[in-house]
C-alpha cells in the first residue's frame, strides 16, 4: 500500500474518490509498516505457515533458536554414548510430544542381558523399539519440548505487537479500503477497454434505454461472433412493465440477469457492455430469480418466493428495478397464476408516477387474460425461435414484441435425453387438453406385459402341443396370464373372435392340466404313504412269524426229550396239528392283506 501511495503521488493522479485520502498512505502508515517488518520474518513465516519473529528482538528466544539448530548434533552424540554403554550396534534419539526423548532401535536388535537393567521398553511400533534410559530422562528435564517453547515465546511477541498496532488500527483499515476501491476501478477499466464497453449516460427521468446490450459474462462463453445482443427499453411511453414469454432454453433468464447486471455496473460507476445506454435514477434493484433453500430458516421454497415478492411490493417506487423469473411455479398453477396477476395488477392499476421498472419471465400463457392495463404501461415480448423441418428448434435468442402460447417443452425434453415415446405421449396429452378434451378421451397406453403376451400367443397359433406352449411362456408372463386372462381375452376378441376362443381353450386347458398335475402328485403321495404302511405291516407279520418259529423250536426240543416210544405214537397226531395251525395262519394273513387293500381302495377312490 505504501508503494501505491508513492505511485499516485509521483504520477499526480487526480481522482474524485482519492481527494483528501492520499495522506492515508503517508508517514503514519509507513511507521506501522516499519514496525511490522522489523519484528516479523515474512520469509520464514511463509515457510513455517505461522508467524516467525526475527532475530534480535528477544535474547532468550535467540538462544533457544540457536540451541534448537544445534540439537541434532547433540542428540547424535548422546546416541553414540548410549550405544557404547548398552553394547548395541545402532540406535537413535527421537523426541515424541508428551512422552519425551526416547532411545530408538530396530526391533530386531536384542539388548544384551548385562544391559537390560539400564533400559526400559516403552513401546514397539512399525518395526522399531522405543526405550527410556537415564540419559533420556536427563534430556527431558534439561531440554524438554524446546520447539513449543520457541513457538510460545514468538506468540507472546506477536500479542505485544498487536497491542502496539491497535492505536493505528483505523489508519490501516482506511488505507486497505481505499486500496481495494482503487483496485476495483482499475479492474473495471481494464475490462472496459479490453471488451469495448461504453460509458452510460445518466438522466433524471425514470427511463432505461440500452441499445445492443450484452451479458458481461455470457458473451465470453459463446464462440466469437455468435452472441446475440438485445435492447432494453423501459419508460412510461414504451411501457414500464414487460412480460417475457418464450420456449424453454430460449434465453429468457439470461436476458433478465443481463438487465440487472448492466444497471448495477452503471450504478457503481462502471462502463457497461452495450452500444449505447441511457439510464435514469435507480433507487434499488430487487429480484425474484432463484431461491436458496435452507433447513435453518424453516421456510419452503414457495414461502421464500412469497417473501421476496412481498419485499418488492412493499419497498418498490418509481425508480426501482424489479426482475421476476417464473414466480408462482412452486405451488398449484391456479394459485401461482393468480398471485402473479394480482401483483402485476397492483402496479398496473396504481398511479403511473409510482410504477417501478418491472421485467417478468413466465410460462403462464393465460396471464394476459387476467391483467388490466388502464395506463398503457404493459408490453408483451418473446424470444425468437423457429421450428425446422426435422422437428427441431432453432433458437435465435433475439427479443421480439408479441406473445407466444407454446413452450416447446417436448423438444427440450428430447434434447435432455427423455425417451421419445414418453415425449410423444406427453405432446399427445397436451394437445388433447389444449383443445378442451379430457384425459379420459385419450387411448390408454397398453402395458408392456400385455403386448408380450399377445405376441407369444400369436407365435403359438401354429403349434398344437400344449406342453410346447408352456415351455415358451416364461413364469412371469404365465402368472400374469392367469391373473389377467379375462382382460387379455376381451382385447383379443375385438380383433378376432375365433382366435380368441382357441386361445381361451388353450389357456384353460393349461390351467386344468396344472391343477390335474397337482392332484395327481397329491394322490401319488398318498399311494406312497399307504404302500409304506403295507410294508410296515408286512414287517410286523414277519416278526410275528419269527417269534412263533422260535416257540415251535422250543416245543420240538421238549418233544425230543420225551421217550422215543411216546414220540412215535404221537408223531402222526402232532403232524396233523401242525398242518392245521399252518392253514389257520395263512388264512389270517390273507384276511389282513385283504383288509389293507380295502382301506387303500376306499381312500384312493378317483
Amino acid at each position: 500500500m505504501i508503494k501505491i501511495g508513492e505511485f499516485l503521488t509521483e504520477k499526480e493522479v487526480n481522482l474524485a474518490f482519492l481527494k483528501g485520502k492520499l495522506n492515508l498512505f503517508g508517514a503514519r502508515l509507513q511507521q506501522v509498516a516499519c514496525l511490522i517488518s522489523e519484528v516479523i520474518d515474512f520469509q520464514e513465516t511463509l515457510a513455517e505457515n505461522r508467524v516467525v519473529i526475527k532475530q534480535g528482538i528477544d535474547k532468550d528466544l535467540d538462544k533457544k533458536k540457536k540451541f534448537y539448530e544445534n540439537l541434532p548434533d547433540e542428540l547424535t552424540s548422546v546416541a553414540k554414548q548410549e550405544a557404547d554403554e548398552i553394547s548395541i550396534q545402532t540406535c537413535t534419539v527421537a523426541y515424541l510430544p508428551i512422552v519425551g526423548y526416547l532411545l530408538m532401535t530396530p526391533a530386531s536388535v536384542e539388548i544384551p542381558a548385562s544391559s537390560s537393567m539400564l533400559v526400559e521398553l516403552i513401546f514397539t511400533s512399525e518395526g522399531m523399539s522405543y526405550f527410556k534410559t537415564k540419559r533420556m530422562r536427563l534430556l527431558d528435564e534439561n531440554i524438554g519440548d524446546i520447539k513449543m517453547d520457541i513457538i510460545d515465546a514468538e506468540t507472546n511477541i506477536v500479542l505485544n505487537l498487536q497491542k502496539r498496532l491497535l492505536g493505528s488500527r483505523q489508519i490501516v483499515l482506511d488505507a486497505i479500503d481505499l486500496a481495494a476501491t482503487l483496485d476495483c476501478f482499475v479492474s473495471l477499466s481494464q475490462v472496459a477497454r479490453k471488451y469495448n464497453w461504453i460509458c452510460p449516460k445518466f438522466v433524471e427521468e425514470t427511463i432505461l434505454s440500452i441499445k445492443e446490450a450484452r451479458h458481461p459474462i455470457a458473451e465470453h462463453l459463446c464462440k466469437t461472433g455468435t452472441y446475440v445482443s438485445n435492447p432494453i427499453i423501459s419508460s412510461t411511453e414504451d411501457g414500464k412493465i414487460k412480460i417475457l414469454f418464450g420456449p424453454n432454453s430460449s434465453g429468457k433468464s439470461v436476458y433478465l440477469k443481463m438487465i440487472g447486471a448492466i444497471v448495477y455496473l452503471a450504478s457503481v460507476g462502471s462502463f457497461v457492455p452495450a452500444y449505447r445506454a441511457t439510464i435514469g435514477k435507480i433507487s434499488r434493484i430487487m429480484s425474484r430469480l432463484y431461491t436458496v433453500d435452507s433447513v435453518l430458516d424453516g421456510m419452503s421454497s414457495f414461502a421464500n418466493d412469497l417473501k421476496q415478492m412481498s419485499r418488492a411490493v412493499a419497498r418498490s417506487d418509481q425508480n426501482s428495478l424489479l426482475i421476476i423469473d417464473e414466480f408462482g411455479k412452486g405451488t398449484q398453477t391456479e394459485v401461482g397464476l393468480s398471485l402473479l396477476a394480482s401483483c402485476l395488477n397492483y402496479w398496473l392499476e396504481g398511479p403511473v408516477e409510482k410504477c417501478p421498472h418491472v421485467v417478468v419471465a413466465s410460462h403462464f400463457y393465460v396471464l394476459p387474460e387476467l391483467l388490466t392495463d388502464p395506463n398503457k404501461l404493459l408490453k408483451y415480448q418473446t424470444m425468437g425461435v423457429s421450428r425446422l423441418d426435422d422437428d427441431t428448434l432453432d433458437f435465435h435468442f433475439n427479443l421480439v414484441d408479441g406473445i407466444t402460447d407454446f413452450s416447446y417443452a417436448t423438444f427440450t425434453a428430447l434434447k435432455m435425453g427423455i425417451p421419445r415415446e414418453v415425449v410423444e405421449r406427453s405432446e399427445e396429452v397436451y394437445l388433447n387438453l389444449r383443445s378442451g378434451g379430457l384425459l379420459s378421451d385419450l387411448t390408454p397406453i397398453k402395458l408392456p406385459e400385455l403386448s408380450i403376451i399377445k405376441e407369444e400367443l400369436n407365435n403359438e397359433e401354429q403349434k398344437t402341443d400344449e406342453s410346447n406352449i408352456i415351455s415358451k411362456v416364461d413364469e412371469t408372463i404365465f402368472d400374469h396370464l392367469l391373473e389377467n386372462k379375462e382382460i387379455i381375452f376381451e382385447e383379443v376378441i375385438e380383433k378376432n373372435n375365433e382366435e380368441n376362443n382357441e386361445k381361451e381353450k388353450i389357456n384353460f386347458t393349461i390351467e386344468e392340466e396344472i391343477v390335474g398335475k397337482e392332484e395327481e402328485e397329491e394322490n401319488n403321495n398318498k399311494i406312497i404313504n399307504f404302500i409304506e404302511k403295507i410294508e410296515e405291516r408286512k414287517e410286523k407279520e414277519k416278526g410275528k412269524e419269527n417269534v412263533e418259529k422260535d416257540e415251535e423250536n422250543k416245543k420240538e426240543n421238549n418233544i425230543n426229550c420225551v421217550d422215543e416210544t411216546i414220540f412215535e405214537e404221537e408223531e402222526g397226531n402232532n403232524a396233523s396239528i401242525l398242518i392245521i395251525d399252518e392253514e389257520e395262519e395263512e388264512e389270517e394273513e390273507e384276511d389282513d392283506f385283504s383288509k389293507i387293500i380295502d382301506d387303500a381302495d376306499n381312500e384312493f377312490s378317483f
